[in-house]
């Protein structure tokens, strides 16, 4: 027989949990071990009978669960051969509860400790398990459903393998336990674990686990149909990913032509389509662990600090090639279990699409994005918004709202899904295409309605989108896209730049012929999902396992004002940039003739041509010329006609305001690329004029009106400027622009605005201007907190390098020393990292710390622990002085906070007679001059007596070598304050003071060497602390013998009134 090994617990027995050196022990199982060894010591060396009694007597005497519990924790760990069946036996003859007991201490193992059991133990659990079973113990439903959570889709592993063969196997065997259990669903739950992880277990390798999973599905489904048909929808889908198991496949062709069949109420694929599938079978597939982690990254972790839970996620659970599989139970689970309230909308936590968004740029297998899209469409394609029963709104709007918001970051993610969308209607099922095609409308209609997206059109009508795909766009869903007639110029001209085309052949295939004929045990997804490839489902620059739109996506804010609809339901807001360019999207198509009856004369004209022209090149000319009529309006242009005009234009630009970003490669040509449209033919022709030249005010005020109208015209500007400076290399025009709004805003907020909407639309363009936007608008950067912590939000650690770069070179400035502290004072309800960032970029700035300190009265530990962590940092690299000393003793003591105590500890050690002086100066202070005179003479806050000595001694408690407190000029001023302090303060400071020693007769006062030593000692004995620094015992006892002998045979000195406690024969 194999040895058994088990993890042990400090000789108190074998345990059943792995514990890791650094974890603290579990109390759960630290209450059955104490029942299982009271259970050992109560029946060791008795006969069988004798146990018995033993047992009963005890469990009659009012330790009927202890007992229990310690019997079921013999089962577990014992290794003897045999002792579980014994145990058992004594934990049945006992029993006065129906096994309640056990089976719910059995239910939280398997719930909330599986993944920490040794597999020893797990092996034993599902042998009490089979026993149960076998005997019909009531309450052991939880520990059915557990077991069947902690099967892991995606997962080959051993431990996992184990466990699905185990179960299957105990299930198998005790069919008629789980046919009694149609209250719970027990055939159809089994039935939906099975069928998804036998997706799992096509190597040749796991043939035999395979066979029993294929049977066991099939027998139930075949005679128990009915009771499997409360899945819902969820159930075809996972039976069409195994469709080609021959066994399986049977079943499959009676769904799809002789649904009768199976049971005589199944009415075929539409029936069982139509009704959604429950919440708890969704969660079946998910792991308690992985399912506890996933709920708190939707609804703990902020937008903007998800990207290290998305890391240790994926880590955690999808690094192996298996794991790919399991992004499918992720989505739907999402999608249909995880519906957060409108607070948590409203909030800044990482929304749900952001998510799903982030699992679908890491597939890395065609089949897995493909079976990764239908599960996220899956709700679609027999949506009924009149019956809310089967569809609800939060099953659909992540799908709709990952497509909007990856449009500018991730515009593959976009045009595969909406190419999915519009190729799954006649290839899902051709019988059934007229349905799949008015579920997927009522989906979108429903969308519509509840404002979801302000506009589906500027989604489908995108001029980012390849021409045929807007086309079919259009066809399939013409009711929400735009009419072809009122964008000319999408049909006349060329395509837009940047435009996206997906790479995938149309297919017609059945559903029930989709899976080739080769590998007929290989799992091999429908035709419909082949339709786009991995590629399409990761950015252009993004690599495999990138976390989604850590550095490029959208943040995700609300609007109230959307959220108020007379059906109740509160949407999701968009983006305010993404809000706004459908809005202008929307406007402008609409709109366009409204503005253009409201021009006269020469300018509109130029706006007929410009408006029907598709080639750039003249566009640029007839732009020239526009500016030109300007220029000849001598001084006339202005309300309503320079509106119109802006307005007008900025609608024919639309397409690059969204497809402006900053080049992957930054050198001097492809910047120079990036400002060739005729938008920025405007700034160049503003820029280069004369700033006394009349003109051009009425060019920039034209300037100033596109922004009113087009934000974006703010940031483009500043990045126009920064591209060409040798034209306005000080970024006059931008400040000439913003003078014209004196009245609304001034120029800290226009900047602020600018660079919110552009962090929003492109992150690296963002940071790229940072530098020169602070060069360049001083006064209205510095200081300005809300810009300092979109900066510090934004960047990453190789940015941050890169800014910190510039301020020591002298290229960049961020903080002032007379305003440094109101950024501060701001900072210190930001997110960690945030403040991490912003404290490095002040490390980086030649500041007196001075100008910093005063932050620290507002700190509190451990509240503000980040600021404290950096300000200890910074002072522990400077020396102690009698103005940075006053502020660090003014802080509040308490027990909880060392941060006092620790400096002084530091700078005592780096400069024992500086930070003895600087005491001594306090100390002194206090005792010369009455409170009601130092307070008439400094307007600076002076730290109390109270407060120094009673940092004095938390330093004392806290710090194991103390040897600072017996300096000589310490030894000094605590005398004095000693003689000078009341009784009450004596008693407060009572150890403290213990470590004073007296001055006697000159000729009696020991070397210094000796003085340290006999306060070093009174020290430990004062301190809470009694170890003895071994060093120093070696230390002083090398001192020499003749030293030692000197002080045994000095005198013992009296003590003062005022001393508390008497030194013993140690000392």
């Amino acid at each position: 027989m194999a040895t058994i090994v088990l993890p042990q617990g400090q000789g108190q027995g074998p345990r059943m949990l792995h514990n890791a050196g650094i974890d603290q022990k579990d109390d759960v199982e630290e209450k059955m071990l104490k029942n299982y060894l009271h259970v050992k010591e109560s029946i060791n060396g008795l006969s069988e009978r004798d146990i018995n009694d033993v047992l009963v007597k005890q469990a009659h005497s009012g330790n009927h669960d202890a007992i229990q519990i310690g019997l079921l924790y013999g089962i577990l760990v014992d290794p003897v051969q045999g002792a579980e069946q014994n145990y058992y036996k004594y934990m049945m003859a006992i029993c006065r509860d129906a096994s309640a007991c056990v089976t719910n201490r059995l239910s939280l193992i398997t719930f909330e400790k599986w993944h920490k059991l040794c597999e020893f133990s797990q092996a034993r659990a599902l042998w009490v398990f089979r026993q149960m079973l076998t005997n019909s113990i009531p309450g052991i439903e939880p520990v059915f459903h557990n077991l069947l959570r902690q099967i892991a889709g995606g997962d080959v592993s051993p431990k996992n393998l184990m466990l699905a063969d185990r179960v299957i196997d105990i299930l198998h065997e005790n069919r008629g336990w789980l046919d009694k259990q149609a209250h719970m669903h027990a055939n159809a739950m089994a039935v939906y674990t099975f069928l998804r992880v036998v997706a799992d277990h096509m190597e040749p390798s796991l043939t035999n686990l395979r066979t029993k999973e294929v049977n066991f599905c099939v027998s139930i489904l075949l005679h128990k149909w009915a009771e499997c048909m409360v899945i819902g929808r969820d159930l075809i889908r996972l039976l069409q990913a195994v469709s080609r198991i021959p066994d399986l496949e049977k079943v499959w062709r009676l769904v799809l032509h002789d649904p009768a069949k199976l049971d005589p109420s199944f009415k075929g694929l539409a029936h069982i389509m139509s009704c959604k599938t429950p919440k708890r079978f969704i969660a079946l597939r998910l792991t308690p662990e992985m399912e506890g982690k996933l709920v708190y990254l939707t609804t703990k972790v902020k937008f903007g600090n998800h990207k290290r839970y998305q890391d240790w996620f994926q880590r955690q659970y999808l690094s192996t090639p298996e794991s790919q599989s399991l992004r499918n139970d992720l989505i739907r689970f999402i999608c249909v279990v995880i519906h957060p309230s409108n607070d948590m909308l409203q909030s800044d936590l990482i929304p749900r699409w952001a998510v799903i968004g982030w699992l679908l740029t890491t597939c890395t297998s065609n089949v897995a994005a493909s079976l990764a899209k239908l599960a996220l469409f899956w709700d679609w394609l027999f949506y009924d918004k009149m019956k809310s029963e089967n569809s609800t709104i939060m099953h659909i709007e992540p799908a709709i709202l990952v497509m909007q918001h990856s449009m500018k970051p991730h515009m593959q993610i976009t045009v595969s899904l909406l190419d999915f969308l519009v190729r799954i209607i006649p290839t899902f099922y051709p019988p059934l295409k007229s349905h799949v095609k008015a579920g997927i409308n009522s989906a979108l209609s429903d969308i519509s309605s509840k404002k979801v997206l302000p506009s589906l059109s500027a989604l489908f009508d995108s001029a980012r989108l390849d021409r045929d795909l807007r086309n079919q766009l259009r066809e399939t869903f013409p009711q929400f896209c735009i009419a072809v007639a009122t964008t000319p110029t999408e049909v006349s001209g060329p395509p837009p730049p940047r435009l996206v085309k997906p790479q995938s052949p149309k297919i017609d295939t059945p559903l029930d012929l989709l899976l080739p004929p080769t590998a007929p045990l290989e799992l091999t997804p429908s035709a419909i999902l082949n339709t786009t490839s991995s590629d399409q489902l990761k950015s252009p620059t993004s690599d495999v396992g990138a976390a989604f739109s850590e550095d490029e996506i959208e943040i995700f804010k609300t609007d109230s004002a959307d959220s108020k609809l007379n059906s109740g339901f509160k949407p999701i807001s968009m983006p305010k940039n993404i809000r706004r360019l459908s809005s202008h999207t929307e406007k402008s198509r609409e709109t366009l003739d409204d503005y253009m009856s409201r021009v006269t004369g020469e300018f509109k004209v130029v706006l007929e041509q410009l408006k029907d022209e598709s080639d750039d090149e003249k566009k640029c000319e007839l732009t020239v010329k526009l500016l030109q009529c300007i220029d000849d309006a001598d001084g006339e242009f202005d309300d309503p006609l320079a509106p119109a005009v802006a307005s007008a234009l900025c609608t024919m630009f639309s397409s690059t305001f969204t497809s402006v970003s900053l080049p992957e490669e930054i050198n001097d040509e492809a910047l120079e690329d990036s400002i060739v449209s005729p938008l920025f033919v405007i700034f160049r022709n503003i820029c280069s004029l004369p700033l006394d030249e009349p003109s051009r005010e009425d060019l920039t005020y034209f300037l100033y009106e596109m922004h009113a109208f087009e934000p974006r015209v703010g940031y483009l500007l500043l990045y126009f400027l920064k591209v060409s400076k040798s034209v306005d290399e000080k970024m006059i025009t931008y400040k000439k622009m913003t003078e014209f709004a004196a009245d609304e805003k001034d120029l800290k907020t226009f900047i602020l605005d600018d660079l919110k909407l552009c962090q929003e639309d492109d992150m690296r363009m963002f940071v790229y201007l940072i530098t020169d936007v602070y060069t360049n608008f001083l006064t209205a950067t510095v200081p300005n907190p809300e810009l300092m912590l979109l900066v510090c939000s934004t960047i990453d650690s190789t940015q941050l390098l890169a800014l910190m770069c510039q301020v020591l070179q002298g290229h960049l400035l961020m903080f002032k020393k007379d305003s440094v502290l109101a950024v501060l004072n701001h900072s210190l309800e930001w997110e960690t990292i945030e403040q991490y960032f912003l404290w490095q970029l002040l490390s980086s700035h030649d500041l007196p710390v001075e100008n910093i300190l005063p932050v620290l009265s507002k700190l509190e530990s451990p509240k503000h622990a980040e600021a404290l962590t950096c300000l200890l940092s910074l002072l522990t690299k400077k020396s102690p002085n009698n103005d940075l000393m006053r502020l660090v003793l003014c802080r509040q003591p308490s027990k909880l906070d060392s941060f006092t105590a620790s400096l002084l500890k530091n700078w005592a050690q780096e400069d024992e007679d500086k930070t003895a002086e600087c005491l001594d100066h306090f100390l002194s202070h206090n005792i010369s001059t009455p409170k009601k005179v130092t307070k008439a003479r400094s307007r600076k806050e002076m730290p109390s007596t109270d407060n120094i000595l009673s940092h004095l001694d938390l330093m004392r408690q806290t710090c194991k070598n103390i040897s600072f407190l017996t300096n000589e000029r310490i030894q000094k001023v605590l005398q004095q304050v000693q003689t000078a302090c009341s009784e009450q303060q004596k008693q407060t400071f009572s150890e403290l003071f213990a470590l004073i020693i007296d001055d006697e007769d000159e000729d009696e006062v020991p070397s210094k060497r000796k003085l340290r030593q006999t306060a070093a000692r009174r020290a430990n004995n004062a301190s809470p602390k009694p170890q003895i620094d071994r060093r120093r015992r070696q230390s002083d006892s090398s001192s020499g013998s003749d030293d030692e002998e000197i002080l045994r045979a000095q005198p013992a000195k009296k003590r003062k009134k005022g001393a508390i406690i008497e030194l013993d024969d140690s000392d």
